[in-house]
């Protein structure tokens, strides 16, 4: 799956913030992907236009969010 890491933003307490830009026919498909790890993050679409997803995870899961995201580009199924 094709998309970008646009920002990383370590955000108040112990999370941190991503904002990734994918193409429109990958959005609804990375989504569902995010919604399967439920707990571990959550996501929602900042601009639908702009193709941009927001997604927040505590520091506790940032390198399983990281091997989740760099599975899914590897794939491009």
């Amino acid at each position: 799956m094709d998309f970008e890491i646009v920002s990383r933003t370590k955000i108040e307490g112990n999370s941190e913030e991503l904002v990734l830009k994918t193409e429109k026919n990958n959005l609804q498909h990375l989504g569902y992907i995010l919604e399967t790890v439920e707990g571990m993050c959550h996501y929602t679409t900042i601009d639908k236009e702009e193709t941009l997803l927001k997604v927040v995870y505590t520091l506790d899961f940032k390198e399983d969010v990281a091997r989740i995201l760099q599975s899914l580009k590897e794939n491009k199924n």
